[in-house]
């Protein structure tokens, strides 16, 4: 097509995001600005920190309140304490906060263990109101095992994973340090760890004399009989370890694992029940939660009581919270005793370990942040350290965005394939916010994949005058690209014709086309707006339904002409049930062959034709297999004995192999490769 054609397409498969990139700045920038993002088929503008990389695309994303704390604690280290930056390395707050989000993205790993990885389905957040009665009832100041990204700006102390999070106020490896005092713990949720938590608590208890200690731990009930395995220390030291609310499911609502995005929002209801635990010594009980005292029990739930239902919706409220208090240990029960070894195998820490001690000292300052006068104060801070945001790289209103839908559950009646194009503005027409619909079902019914209901949005984008398409399937941007640079590698394509329209009208057009990479279900408008014009369209919804949506323009134009072209198939045999008009018995008899085109010529064919092959491609018409295959009858014993045996060594018995079928590398060989 020459290079005239191939100048006019111009892609882009590295994902931009038009309502918050920026132009390259050359380092890490932390920029507040108005984000718009679209959710539940609302469109929004929230106030947000994004973190941007030195080529201006924002990565990361957070709450201006979290940043500025995360500001307030990385100064405090910074200036109070220099020798842990030096040692840290230190970098910019841009540069450390970006390596911070980083650290706890979904899969990385913990303290360069392959088998420690962050699973952020597990980092449920105890709401704040929960936390709020904690302090209160019990002078809780200390929170273990969470993150500067979810911690309680209002508790004095935190303890997290990561040792770089000392440069944001964390303290590294609860375990290293004796728990005194009143604290707050929610390990990950995973036996192993709740089982280690709840054993140092109790060993704490047990082992710090008349330093006041109290912890509480917010864990879940697995199941409704509370048979979790970290109950059992509720048997074992039960002076110790008290077992004070197990809520149900249905009353009971976290923050949602990456609440630092979007602001104090709580899940849905959880799977499993929560255990509420307190574990402590008698000074600390005492001190911090006298439990004996009814008047303070019964202050303590009702307190507790209107925590929770401050985070649950209407209708579904606690009206008695005290029925979910489970009854007390009988006072004879009978209790198993462990030995050492026992207790070390359920998480009991070592005898004689050194720990650090867990207070405050004269080089850490006491930063909690619990009142509203005082955050408001750390975000006016943060916002003239942090200056002006810089202009947007994009304008998001000059891109149409395409995207397709196929439905995995096909429902009876709808086509369950659709096709959406959005144009917030039309280059040429002047229209604003342009929805077009497209049903992009073909002739061909195997060739009506997602990738078809891609390419046609494009299609229909670029038809409609648009020189600047953002969708969000790099696949469809590949083969454009592909067949622009390589169209005789597509002779085959399942697609082809299609993409030589496409390819066609790049060529026609008057501008040059781009086409760019959006990534999907993450709230960029255009793009969520166009998948819910193609779920819309693959559901059979009309106008009525969707509202402002026309009727969709049907494309039926086959993909690729393959009516003369001979393709593998999997044969499956019919059958078909009928009955004898004399004894009236049903029987089933064979019926027709049934041919379905295979989709993925490399998966499906290696799956049809595996029980099928032995020896693949390899050359049987040699004098080497016709002497192997003569001595079938006798080998198999030997062959077996020879490569079981112990007496010789692997690398022996691979030469014999090699020999014995003719790849060992020798004189012959060598002179045959010109070697």
């Amino acid at each position: 097509m020459g290079e005239a054609c191939r100048g006019k397409l111009q892609v882009d498969p590295h994902p931009i995001n038009p309502h918050t990139d920026i132009h390259p700045t050359g380092q890490h920038e932390v920029q507040i600005r108005e984000v718009l993002h679209r959710h539940a088929k609302e469109t929004q503008s929230t106030e947000m920190a994004c973190i941007y990389t030195p080529d201006g695309k924002c990565r990361h994303q957070l709450t201006v309140e979290r940043a500025a704390i995360l500001w307030t604690q990385f100064q405090e280290c910074v200036q109070h304490r220099p020798r842990l930056a030096r040692r840290l390395k230190a970098g910019t707050f841009a540069e450390e906060l970006h390596k911070l989000m980083l650290r706890y993205e979904d899969g990385s790993v913990i303290d360069r263990d392959p088998n420690h990885k962050v699973k952020i389905v597990n980092h449920w957040a105890t709401p704040r109101s929960i936390y709020g009665v904690l302090q209160q009832c019990a002078g809780v100041t200390k929170e273990r095992y969470a993150s500067p990204l979810n911690y309680n700006p209002a508790m004095g102390m935190y303890w997290s994973v990561h040792k770089r999070d000392m440069l944001f106020g964390a303290l590294h490896d609860t375990y290293a340090y004796t728990r005194t005092g009143s604290s707050v713990a929610n390990p990950e949720y995973e036996d192993p760890e709740m089982n280690k938590s709840v054993a140092t608590a109790v060993w704490a208890a047990q082992h710090n004399g008349q330093e006041p200690t109290v912890e509480f731990h917010v864990l879940p009930a697995w199941t409704d009989s509370s048979n979790t395995a970290y109950t059992n220390w509720l048997d074992q030291a039960p002076e110790v370890c008290k077992h004070l609310l197990q809520i149900p499911k249905q009353y009971f609502r976290f923050q949602t694992p990456t609440a630092w995005q979007t602001g104090t929002t709580y899940a849905g209801t959880p799977k499993w029940g929560v255990n509420i635990l307190v574990t402590g010594n008698l000074s600390g009980f005492q001190r911090y939660f006298p439990y004996w005292n009814q008047e303070y029990l019964s202050a303590f739930y009702t307190d507790m009581q209107h925590a929770i239902n401050s985070t649950l919706p209407k209708g579904r409220t606690i009206d008695d919270i005290t029925k979910f208090v489970p009854a007390p240990r009988p006072p004879n029960a009978p209790m198993r005793t462990l030995t050492y070894s026992q207790l070390r195998r359920m998480g009991y820490p070592k005898q004689g370990q050194r720990r650090k001690q867990d207070k405050h000292t004269a080089n850490r300052p006491d930063l909690r942040i619990n009142t509203d006068q005082k955050m408001a104060q750390i975000k006016e801070q943060f916002r003239a350290a942090i200056g002006e945001a810089t202009a947007l790289r994009y304008d998001w209103r000059e891109y149409a965005y395409t995207d397709g839908s196929v439905l995995t559950k096909r429902q009876p009646g709808a086509p369950n394939i659709g096709t959406g194009v959005y144009i917030p503005e039309h280059a040429y027409t002047g229209q604003i916010e342009t929805w077009q619909p497209i049903l992009p079902i073909g002739p061909q019914r195997a060739q009506n994949t997602i990738n078809r209901a891609e390419l046609v949005g494009i299609l229909t984008a670029i038809q409609m005058g648009q020189t600047k398409i953002l969708t969000d399937s790099a696949g469809s941007i590949y083969q454009i690209h592909r067949h622009n640079t390589r169209p005789q590698d597509h002779s085959q394509h399942q697609h082809q014709s299609l993409l030589d329209d496409i390819i066609q009208l790049i060529q026609d057009s008057p501008e040059p086309v781009f086409i760019g990479k959006v990534k999907s279900h993450i709230g960029i408008v255009g793009n969520e707006i166009a998948d819910e014009i193609a779920v819309a369209v693959a559901k059979g919804c009309n106008e009525e339904d969707v509202g402002a949506l026309d009727i969709p323009e049907e494309y039926d134009k086959p993909s690729n002409d393959r009516w003369n072209m001979y393709w593998p198939a999997q044969v499956t045999h019919l059958t078909r049930r009928t009955r004898d008009p004399i004894t009236g018995e049903t029987r089933t008899e064979p019926g027709r062959k049934k041919h379905w085109p295979l989709q993925d010529l490399k998966k499906d064919t290696h799956t049809i034709s595996k029980n099928k092959r032995k020896l693949g491609e390899a050359n049987r018409n040699t004098i080497r297999f016709e002497a192997w295959d003569r001595q079938t009858a006798h080998r198999h014993h030997a062959t077996q004995h020879y490569m079981a045996t112990k007496k010789v060594k692997h690398k022996a018995k691979l030469t014999a192999m090699k020999y014995r079928t003719g790849c060992l590398f020798n004189r012959k060989l060598a002179y045959m490769f010109k070697l």
